[in-house]
């Protein structure tokens, strides 16, 4: 069968294309991780020796809460890109949320709200 026509340059093109959606995800992963740190610092912050503490959140400040909240991007892929913000204390989900005897001191959620357009902000300034 003969070729009625031929487009040049379609491989350039392609990898053009691909090349962009690179720079494309490579900055939304920033923007992503960035938050994610801002989130945890956020976090933290409630909960310094001054202003957590004074205000009656723990019988005794360890530190271990606050060096426990960890940022992480997880997932970065062209179909998402993830980070969480973590503790693994375990009564970091009673000083969150409260329990029947104890009312609710939140650091996280708060934390999260605060920086909601921050991530905003930062997902329209990675347009290529």
């Amino acid at each position: 069968m003969a070729k009625l026509f031929q487009i040049s340059g379609a491989k350039k093109i392609a990898n053009n294309i691909l090349i962009q959606k690179n720079a494309m995800l490579a900055k939304v992963a920033v923007a992503v991780e960035k938050t994610a740190v801002d989130v945890s610092n956020h976090a933290k912050a409630n909960h310094v020796e001054g202003i957590a503490h004074s205000q009656g959140r723990f019988e005794r400040d360890s530190g271990v809460l606050v060096r426990s909240i960890t940022p992480e991007l997880e997932t970065v892929s062209f179909e998402e890109v993830t980070a969480v913000v973590f503790t693994n204390v375990e009564y970091a989900i009673p000083v969150e949320f409260g329990t029947s005897k104890t009312r609710a001191y939140p650091f996280m959620f708060p934390a999260l709200v605060e920086n909601q357009e921050n991530l905003k902000k930062r997902l329209a300034e990675a347009k290529v």
